[in-house]
C-alpha cells in the first residue's frame, strides 16, 4: 500500500459517482451549475471536486482531495471552537466529529460499502455542527468572540446555502430563534450582515442571473413534479420507523430531560433543534439521523450536576448518562460506518474488480467486476417481455416495455457507448438519454448535451441542444425515462428512427422549420 493510491474501489452507489463526475468534469471546464446545466445542489456541492478535476487529477484522487480541502476549510473553525468552549477532552472529541464527517468514504446510515455517494450531505453535517457549537456553547475567549462568533456562524450558513439548501432552509429559523431567546441580538445583527455580505459577494462575482437560475432548480425540485418530493422515508416513517424509533426517543426525550431536570435553555435548544433534525433526515437519502453525534456532544457537555434533583427516580446525572449511552448506541452503526470507511478503501482488495471505462485521464476508479464488463451479453438487469400495462406510452407505435436495471448499470451504459460507437455514426453528436442519469458521452464518442441534466428531475432540460434522443429498453430509473419521452413527445418534433437493438431505440430529433 502507497500513501497515495493509484486506483480506488469503489462498491456502492454507481449512479451518484457517475452524478458527481458529470457534473465536476462540466465545472472543471467552464461550465456553471444553474446556468448551464440544472441541479438542485449548490455549487459548493461541486466546485471543490471540480477544482482538483480542473489540476490534473483523476476522479478518485480528485474525490478525496476535495473531502480533505473541505476538512481545511472547517479546521480553523473547529479550532476555534475547541479552544475557546471546550475541555481538552471535548474539543479532541468534536473534532474527531468534524474530521470523520468531512473526509469519509461512504455516506453512512451503517453501510459497510466504500462510495462517494452523497458526500455533500456529509460535509452540510459537519457545517451544521460547528454552527450549532458556536451558537449553544458560551465563549470563553472575551472580546475576539464579539467578532469571530458571528463570521463563523455566517459563514457557515452562506457555506450551507451554497452546498444544500435543504440543510439551510429549515436552519435559518432555529438559529435565529437561538439568538434571539438568548438575547444575543449583536451576535444575530453580525451573523445575518456576514451572511449577506457573501450573497452579495456570489452575486457581484457570479451575477443575478446566477442566484435567480439557483432558485429556479430548487423550486423545480420542490414543486411536486420532479418525481423526488423525498428520497425515503416520509415524515411519519423518519419518526416511527422501527429503525428510528431510538434516534426519536433520544431527540425528544432529551428535550424532556433537560426541561425536568432544571436545564430549561437547553431544554428549549433540543425543542426547537427536534423539527430542524427531522426535516434534514427526512430529505436527504438514506435517512440517516447523524444529528446524533451532536446530540450525544451535547447532553455529555450539559449533564446536570450532583445536586440536581432526581428525575423518574434516577439521580439526573446519572439519567442523561443513560440517555447518552442510549443515543451513542443508535448512533454507532453509522458513526462506524463512516470511521472505517478510509481503512476499509485502503486495504480493499481488487482480485475480483475491474476498472470503470472512463476517459483515460480520469480512470482511477474500480468496482466489483460483475457491475463493469460487458461480456457477450448485457448483465445485471430484468427483462420483461410486455409492456407494462398501467402506463402504456408508445414513440411511433412502439411502447416502452416495463424493465428496470437491478445492477450492472456501468456494464449496461458501456454496453450502449460501444454500439453506438459501432453501429451508429453518432461521434460528436450531442445524444440525450431517456434516464435518470445522462452519463453515455464519458464512456464513448458521442458529445455531452448542451443544458443537459446531470440527474433528471421530470424536466426538459437540453432538449433544445439534443441531436438525438436515445430510449434505453432498460432504464435504472423507469419513471424518469417515461417522463422525458412524455415531455420529448409533448415538444411536437418529429422522432425519426434511426437505429435500434435490444439495449436500445434511437432516435434523430427533427424540429419544425
Amino acid at each position: 500500500m502507497t500513501l497515495w493510491p493509484s486506483r480506488i474501489l469503489i462498491s456502492a452507489h454507481e449512479g451518484d459517482l457517475l452524478h458527481m463526475i458529470d457534473a465536476g468534469i462540466r465545472m472543471a471546464e467552464g461550465e456553471m451549475p444553474h446556468l448551464d446545466f440544472m441541479t438542485p445542489i449548490g455549487i459548493l456541492g461541486f466546485a471543490p471536486f471540480a477544482l482538483f478535476l480542473k489540476l490534473g487529477s483523476a476522479a478518485g484522487q480528485a474525490a478525496i482531495l476535495a473531502n480533505l480541502l473541505v476538512c481545511l476549510v472547517l479546521l480553523p473553525a473547529t479550532w476555534w471552537l475547541g479552544t475557546s468552549r471546550f475541555t481538552p477532552r471535548m474539543a479532541y472529541l468534536f473534532g474527531a466529529m468534524i474530521i470523520v464527517l468531512t473526509t469519509a468514504m461512504v455516506h453512512g446510515d451503517g453501510s459497510s460499502q466504500i462510495g462517494f455517494s452523497m458526500y455533500y450531505n456529509r460535509w452540510a453535517w459537519a457545517v451544521t455542527f460547528i454552527i450549532l457549537a458556536t451558537l449553544l456553547f458560551r465563549a470563553n475567549a472575551g472580546r475576539a468572540s464579539r467578532w469571530v462568533d458571528p463570521l463563523i456562524i455566517g459563514l457557515g450558513m452562506a457555506m450551507l446555502a451554497l452546498t444544500k439548501m435543504s440543510f439551510f432552509v429549515p436552519l435559518v429559523p432555529a438559529v435565529i430563534v437561538i439568538m434571539l431567546a438568548k438575547k444575543q441580538y449583536r451576535l444575530a445583527v453580525l451573523s445575518i450582515v456576514t451572511g449577506a455580505l457573501v450573497g452579495g459577494i456570489v452575486v457581484l462575482v457570479l451575477g443575478i442571473d446566477f442566484i435567480l437560475a439557483y432558485a429556479d432548480d430548487l423550486l423545480t425540485v420542490a414543486s411536486g413534479t420532479a418525481g423526488r418530493d423525498f428520497p425515503g422515508l416520509d415524515i411519519s416513517g423518519v419518526l416511527s420507523d422501527p429503525s428510528m424509533l431510538s434516534a426519536t426517543f433520544v431527540l425528544l426525550g432529551s428535550a424532556i430531560f433537560f426541561r425536568k431536570t432544571g436545564r430549561m435553555h437547553q431544554g428549549l435548544v433540543m425543542l426547537i433543534l427536534t423539527p430542524v433534525f427531522i426535516y434534514i433526515t427526512y430529505q436527504n437519502w438514506g435517512n440517516d439521523p447523524k444529528w446524533l453525534f451532536f446530540v450525544i456532544f451535547y447532553i455529555a457537555a450539559n449533564l446536570p450536576g450532583p445536586n440536581r434533583k432526581p428525575f423518574l427516580g434516577m439521580p439526573a446525572r446519572q439519567l442523561g448518562i443513560v440517555l447518552t449511552t442510549i443515543a451513542a448506541t443508535a448512533a454507532v452503526p453509522s458513526f462506524a460506518s463512516l470511521l472505517g470507511s478510509t481503512p476499509r478503501s485502503a486495504f480493499a482488495s481488487f482480485e475480483n474488480a475491474a476498472k470503470i471505462p472512463l476517459p483515460e485521464n480520469l480512470a482511477d476508479l474500480w468496482m466489483p467486476e460483475q457491475r463493469v464488463l460487458v461480456s457477450g451479453q448485457t448483465i445485471g438487469f430484468i427483462d420483461q417481455s410486455e409492456p407494462d400495462e398501467t402506463a402504456p406510452i408508445q414513440i411511433n407505435g412502439t411502447e416502452l416495455l416495463a424493465c428496470q436495471i437491478e445492477g450492472g448499470y456501468i456494464a449496461y451504459v458501456s454496453a450502449i457507448a460501444q454500439e453506438l460507437e459501432a453501429k451508429a455514426d453518432l461521434s460528436g453528436k450531442q445524444v440525450l438519454i431517456a434516464d435518470v442519469l445522462n452519463i453515455v458521452w464519458l464512456m464513448g464518442d458521442t458529445a455531452r448535451v448542451k443544458g443537459g441534466p446531470v440527474w433528471y428531475y421530470n424536466d426538459t432540460a437540453g432538449f433544445e441542444a439534443a441531436e438525438y434522443f436515445l430510449v434505453p429498453r432498460c432504464a435504472l430509473r423507469p419513471n424518469s425515462r417515461e417522463s422525458m419521452v412524455k415531455n420529448m413527445l409533448e415538444t411536437g418534433w418529429a422522432l425519426e428512427a434511426v437505429y435500434g437493438s435490444s439495449l436500445l431505440d434511437l432516435y434523430k430529433i427533427i424540429r419544425a422549420p
